[in-house]
């Protein structure tokens, strides 16, 4: 039995040779054709097998030859041997990959790890928006027909641009008003590095210092950027932003850190509610207010005396009203406030009381006895608001006409405070003919007050005399005292003439005159002095100082 190979197509019998080669298999007691170094022009077609036998036998059979695909081809650029596609974070990532040629076409695929991801014939192509997850991710593209025993694979590494981190800038401690704070911002995780820049009362600030790092694992920029700055009193509760942008986010993303600023308390309002004069017993008050980083200890001041009218701790406002205001409050006041940091005051508001002429000190007849250089110095303190005129007199008895002083008498006025005031007379050699009374009289348009003062010589009898008198006698003989006292009294111990009394303000004893005496102690019943009665009381001289019983 014999066989016979015919191409039907392209060579109708074929013959023995170099890549044609029959074979008898014994297993299936026929014929195998075997053709090598097999081409798609020459090959490819129907085959059909001849069997001379009785009856004959004819077996056909068609050739087609698979082709492998050329190469895979994918959209990217090498990198140090590794391909690589470009993208940024957040924008719209396309990966194209295709496989030319192949017989039947190839399936071409991409995946990442074993997850499919897309496929199609000849080519595919997956679309993403890539996060910082998938940067330096490798995908595999490939490639497969059954001209091949394995796919065709190939990896490409995703490279991003990548937006840089939020911004971190160092905690700011506290400070102080006039110093330099060094504050550091950091932002990490850019490609391509961040920018830095300042924003700071409402201004852009370049950085003093910059320096730039990359990581090598991750190939991202670390930037640090450092601002010196000198702080004051208007940059408390002000924000310092640090913004970092690259190409990723032009508009940049920012953090930042609010300042604390310490600084002196500034009084920002001090006024006088009403008129800066009124009448005597009338109210007026006072309101201040001060900006301060913290609570303060505020006060009102009498800025001449710089007594304390008012005062709180822990405010940063405060109010003071006087119900009935009184002569002795005619005064520059000032608000004051002391912080932590320091103290400030205000400038003054002139507070006036109108009020008519009182002693100052409750002095209204007093005895003097002149030593025997017969030199004249006396004086007497009033207060008064406004300003009143005076007028010094004399007379030789109380019943004797009250004459104006002589030019030989200097009359000088000093002023203690806005409402306060001494008168001063002064004469080198008092003749016996001027030793009588001399009287001061104050007035203004609320009122008038005098002050006689009795000269007689030292060696006078009369002036080794201790007299006083009660509170309620002496207020129906002075009305004027009751106005500025409760208690008082005239004590008059030898050459030693006391007027005690407490003032209603603050119960304070006053005694407007002293001199010295030799005695120890002094007792003189009641006696008649000029027109004037007095009640004598005991007085003690201990260590310099009397006690009055």
């Amino acid at each position: 039995m014999t066989a016979y190979f015919f191409n039907e197509q392209k060579n109708p019998k074929l013959s023995r040779g170099e890549r044609l080669t029959v074979v008898r298999n014994t297993d299936t007691e026929g014929y195998d054709l075997q053709l090598a170094g097999l081409t798609r022009e020459d090959d490819v077609g129907q085959y059909s097998c001849d069997v001379n036998s009785i009856p004959a036998k004819q077996h056909m059979i068609n050739l087609k030859l698979y082709l492998r695909p050329s190469s895979i081809d994918i959209d990217s650029y090498n990198v140090n041997g590794t391909l690589t596609v470009n993208g940024t974070e957040g924008s719209s990532l396309n990966l194209s990959c295709q496989s030319p040629g192949g017989d039947p076409p190839a399936n071409v695929s991409w995946y990442k790890g074993s997850a499919l991801l897309s496929t199609g014939i000849n080519k595919t192509f997956y679309s993403f928006i890539p996060t910082r997850d998938n940067d330096l991710q490798n995908y595999t593209c490939t490639a497969y027909n059954p001209a091949l025993s394995q796919p065709m694979r190939r990896n490409v590494q995703i490279f991003l641009n990548l937006r840089p981190r939020i911004p971190e800038i160092s905690k700011i401690p506290l400070t102080r008003e006039g110093n330099q704070i060094m504050v550091k911002c950091s932002s990490s995780g850019g490609r391509p590095s961040a920018y830095l820049w300042w924003i700071f009362r409402g201004t852009y600030f370049k950085s003093t210092y910059i320096d730039s790092t990359i990581n090598s694992s991750s190939q991202t920029y670390t930037v640090n950027s450092m601002l010196n700055i000198t702080v004051n009193k208007e940059d408390n509760e002000k924000n310092i932003i640090c913004m970092a942008n690259n190409s990723v986010v032009p508009t940049g993303l920012q953090s930042s850190q609010r300042l604390t600023v310490l600084y002196m308390p500034r009084i920002r309002v001090f006024r006088l509610h009403g008129a800066p004069a009124v009448n005597e017993s009338a109210p007026f008050s006072v309101f201040c207010s001060v900006d301060s980083p913290s609570f303060t200890n505020m006060s009102f001041r009498n800025q001449k005396t710089n007594e304390i009218v008012n005062m709180s701790s822990l405010t940063n406002i405060l109010r003071f009203t006087e119900k009935s205001a009184r002569c002795f409050h005619t005064a520059p006041y000032i608000c004051t406030a002391e912080n932590s940091i320091g103290f400030t005051s205000s400038n003054p508001i002139n507070i006036s009381v109108n009020c008519g002429p009182r002693s100052l000190d409750g002095l209204y007849f007093l005895r003097v006895a002149l030593p025997t250089s017969n030199k004249l110095e006396i004086s007497a303190s009033f207060q008064s608001y406004p300003t009143p005129s005076f007028q010094w007199s004399f007379r030789q008895t109380s019943t004797s006409p009250e004459v104006p002083l002589s030019r030989d008498f200097e009359t000088t006025r000093t002023s203690l405070n806005i409402s306060s005031f001494t008168l001063h007379l002064k004469k080198t050699n008092v003749e016996e003919e001027e030793f009588g009374y001399y009287t001061v009289r104050v007035a203004n348009d609320y009122g008038s007050f005098m002050t006689t003062f009795y000269i007689t010589p030292e060696e006078d009898p009369e002036s080794q005399q201790s007299s006083c008198k009660s509170s309620t006698e002496l207020s129906a003989l002075f009305p004027a005292l009751t106005t500025i006292s409760t208690v008082f009294f005239v004590v008059c111990v030898g050459l030693v003439i006391f007027i005690i009394l407490k003032r209603k303000y603050d119960r304070k004893d006053i005694c407007c005159f002293r001199r010295s005496i030799k005695e120890d102690y002094v007792k003189q019943d009641i006696t008649k002095i000029e027109d004037h009665q007095y009640q004598d009381i005991d007085a003690v001289k201990k260590k310099g100082k009397f006690h009055f019983n």
